[in-house]
């Protein structure tokens, strides 16, 4: 009866730790549990990137036919450090290839967010956010018409301008229409006629007056109504 009872023990033992056993092996086989870490910039969001992003220091515009242009500094009428095209290869990812480096070097710009705001990150550089609009500067405050006496003159935001004289001005001072390019050199404008006929043209720029004036010897343009 003892040996009978001894046996039935050990059996028991032994279908316990077969079970034990089994039980351990399932659990070597499960898969490691899968931590969900949130992405920065979610693959599902559908975004297209703004035209103007800056960091402070440099400004990019993305223009919608595909090129690009990287300033050095925040105004957008200067001539741009670089220029090219670009294009959003990924979700999380566009592509600058410059026009005037050869060969063309794409460079790769990671899209992520920042404290839940959109950034770009150039390599090292300080991120850019972007912005609805470049900062006003001189040159946007010369847009426009301005006349005098002698005429009407008109600046366009692509550097360029148009001069038509006055009737009077045309017979008694002999001025004659011309059209070229400004640049903006400190409290100054420059126009730089097309024709070699016409000397440039340097006025002074008083934006603070009332009203702001642009002079130039006996020339004193002012905002055309």
């Amino acid at each position: 009866m003892r040996n009978s009872q001894s046996r039935c023990l050990l059996g028991l033992s032994l279908a316990l730790l077969i079970l034990l056993h089994g039980c351990q092996s399932e659990e070597n086989l499960l898969p490691e549990p899968v931590v969900h870490t949130p992405l920065a910039f979610d693959p599902l969001e559908e975004y297209e990137p703004g035209q103007w992003w800056t960091n402070g220091h440099h400004m990019l515009r993305l223009d919608e036919v595909g090129s690009y242009a990287l300033y050095g500094g925040m105004n957008r009428y200067h001539p741009p450090l670089q220029h090219g095209r670009w294009s959003q290869i990924t979700y999380a990812e566009l592509r600058l290839e410059p026009y005037d480096v050869l060969p063309r070097p794409a460079r790769r710009i990671q899209i992520t967010r920042i404290e839940g705001k959109v950034v770009l990150i150039f390599d090292a550089e300080e991120p850019m956010y972007a912005i609805d609009h470049p900062p006003r500067v001189t040159e946007d405050e010369l847009l426009g018409a301005w006349s005098c006496e002698q005429g009407m003159l008109v600046m366009s935001d692509d550097l360029r301008y148009v001069f038509s004289p006055s009737r009077d001005a045309a017979l008694s001072e002999n001025l004659v229409g011309h059209y070229g390019t400004w640049k903006v050199s400190g409290m100054n404008v420059t126009l730089h006629p097309h024709s070699p006929a016409v000397s440039p043209w340097q006025m002074h720029i008083q934006l603070h007056s009332e009203p702001p004036e642009l002079k130039m010897l006996n020339m004193v343009f002012r905002r055309s109504s």
